[in-house]
């Protein structure tokens, strides 16, 4: 049972997204290592799932009356495999899915519930890149960056997902917020767009001994209509980035070609309050007037009356 108000934030760049911090009172033989916390909230009469954590750090205190209460720092499914770490080098067989040494991984290290969107991509070869010592969510979220996953991230149902890196997808909003006599959008917002380190030539290569050869992508911005293109701007290259390992040359150029996309863009950021909506997740398509974000960070403190912050995201052509 919680006796204040509990907070929970999102984060979608961060590497456990979701976290939680609270006072409790936790019933008897609570087990603060293995057991989880479910976060409920009851919203215009329906209860909505807010993610299940596992704790932290707890601390104990006893009032004057004798009610101990305990005050938790709480993390989303990815705290576990954070803290499972190899005890040798870690070897991957040439030929296995990424997604089935993800799930691998997870279940390894206590994870049970997980949605996943199977990949046909295959590792390559023998892979020993990992040290002793490295939290299995490092390996995770490098082999699902070699296949252009999001890294692992939990839902509101506690299970752990695995999916292709989420885009902007006005035919599956899932929240809109619009000004107006009945809305719950708040007035104060901030926008903050960022035009810094824009660049028109792009090289990835992975220089990997377990390969044949050197494999090497390269992409240009040659449209016209882009103020950063080629044409108007001259030859302005990237710093080439190195890679470890990728699943395969299409892949290493749809890598190449992603970023090349993401530098024609420009990262607008929008900040808003909103009254206690549904349930969010991680990185959910938000319509915010008449423009479309995803939306990468969210902050509630769960009381009555409480507001949400939001901080939303999308790309600006340039």
């Amino acid at each position: 049972m919680s006796v204040e108000a509990p907070t929970l934030r999102m984060t979608a760049d961060a590497e456990i997204k979701k976290s939680l911090r609270a006072r409790l009172i936790l019933p008897e033989g609570a087990d603060i290592l293995n057991d989880t916390v479910s976060v409920r909230a009851t919203i215009d009469g329906i209860e909505n799932k807010l993610g299940e954590y596992y704790i932290g750090t707890a601390t104990e205190t006893t009032d004057e009356y004798g009610v101990k209460t305990t005050e938790i720092e709480g993390y989303d499914g990815a705290f576990r495999p954070s803290r499972y770490r190899t005890e040798g080098i870690y070897h991957i067989t040439a030929g296995a899915k990424y997604t089935d040494v993800v799930q691998a991984l997870l279940i390894e290290s206590g994870i049970e519930k997980i949605m996943v969107t199977t990949s046909t991509a295959t590792i390559r070869t023998d892979r020993e890149d990992w040290e002793i010592g490295t939290a299995y969510l490092t390996i995770i979220n490098t082999l699902l960056s070699e296949i252009n996953y999001d890294s692992l991230w939990f839902d509101n149902e506690g299970y752990a997902r695995i999916n292709p890196k989420k885009t902007l997808n006005a035919e599956t909003l899932e929240h809109i917020y619009q000004s107006g006599e009945y809305s719950i959008l708040k007035v104060n917002n901030t926008k903050e767009t960022d035009v810094f380190d824009k660049y028109n030539v792009f090289i990835a290569y992975v220089d990997n001994a377990d390969n044949e050869s050197l494999m090497i992508a390269k992409a240009e911005n040659n449209d016209a209509s882009s103020i950063l293109s080629i044409q108007r701007r001259g030859r302005i290259q990237a710093p080439p980035k190195r890679l470890d390992n990728i699943a395969s040359q299409e892949e290493l150029q749809a890598y190449v070609d992603n970023w090349r996309t993401e530098s024609m863009m420009s990262t607008e950021t929008l900040t808003i309050e909103t009254e206690l909506d549904k349930a969010h997740n991680v990185l959910d398509t938000v319509q915010c007037e008449d423009q479309i974000y995803l939306e990468t960070g969210w902050e509630i403190d769960l009381e009555a009356g409480t507001t949400m912050m939001h901080t939303l995201q999308r790309e600006v052509f340039l």
